[in-house]
């Protein structure tokens, strides 16, 4: 029987190097990010806790500052915020303010403005408990002088992409790697191209990929090669020969068209039969 294993959307840990698959990619309980799930990047009205990525430094005290970056939702897209010298407790965790950012407000809808980190007891990791949520403030519409031009496609960042206003400066907003984004306009700042994922907001476009969703089952025809969204190959794993995996996105890579089978592995369509659902 063919086996058949599916993409959960947060890691790739447990594919095994050119051998039969017999458990899923992912085991849903391990990690959950806040991956935008659809390409409007709106977010699951219930959002579990997350792992978040930065920088713990001990004090004195047997305390610790958390400098890093946050999951968020920001007018309903799933995004990330950095936060700076955060102290916590091993064992314990913490509620604090949301922090301030250029036209965004703490949602009403969303509890009292607060979020929450826990830090492990061996303050090897930092867990979010409470998302931060904020809301596109009334004065944030839409100028009718917005630079760029038109412009209709689907992005994927390649990287945790940092995001900058209308004039190219840099914000406190992160984009979260191999979210998918509608973009809607496009401008050039002195050489560089931008892409709209929101009021206010661009990314680079050498920070990502033009995606197509295209959910659906592939099968591979021989033991196939895995490479990222930025063509890198992936070396120490492949798929095996007349396996079954899902994916829900296709992109040209290295000039070839990939189908995503894992957060950021790609296999080429060359290696592949494809079957929509």
């Amino acid at each position: 029987m063919k086996k058949f294993a599916k993409y959960m959307g947060i890691t790739a840990a447990a594919l095994l190097a050119v051998a039969p698959i017999a458990a899923p990619v992912i085991n849903a309980s391990t990690e959950v990010t806040a991956e935008a799930t659809t390409v409007s990047g709106d977010v699951l009205n219930q959002v579990n806790a997350a792992k978040v990525t930065g920088d713990i430094t001990s004090n004195e005290d047997g305390t610790y500052n958390f400098t890093g970056s946050v999951p968020a939702v920001l007018d309903g897209k799933a995004s990330s915020i950095n936060v700076s010298n955060v102290t916590l407790t091993p064992g314990e965790s913490r509620y604090f303010d949301y922090p301030e950012i250029p036209n965004y407000t703490p949602s009403t809808d969303h509890g009292s403005g607060m979020y929450e980190l826990y830090l492990s007891e061996d303050a090897s990791e930092v867990i979010l408990f409470t998302f931060p949520f904020y809301d596109l403030t009334n004065n944030a519409t839409t100028p009718s002088n917005t630079p760029g031009t038109s412009l209709s496609l689907v992005f994927s960042p390649s990287i945790d992409a940092q995001t900058y206003d209308d004039n190219g400066n840099v914000t406190a907003i992160t984009l979260p790697k191999a979210s998918a984004w509608q973009i809607d306009r496009q401008m050039d700042i002195n050489g560089t191209t931008y892409y709209r994922v929101a009021t206010n907001e661009w990314v680079k476009k050498t920070d990502g990929i033009e995606v197509t969703p295209r959910e659906g089952q592939i099968d591979t025809n021989k033991v196939s090669s895995l490479y990222t969204s930025t063509g890198k190959k992936v070396t120490n794993r492949a798929l095996a020969a007349h396996t079954g995996w899902y994916t829900d996105r296709m992109a040209t890579i290295n000039g070839q068209i990939m189908y995503r089978v894992a957060t950021d592995e790609w296999i080429s369509i060359s290696d592949t039969q494809y079957a929509a659902f």
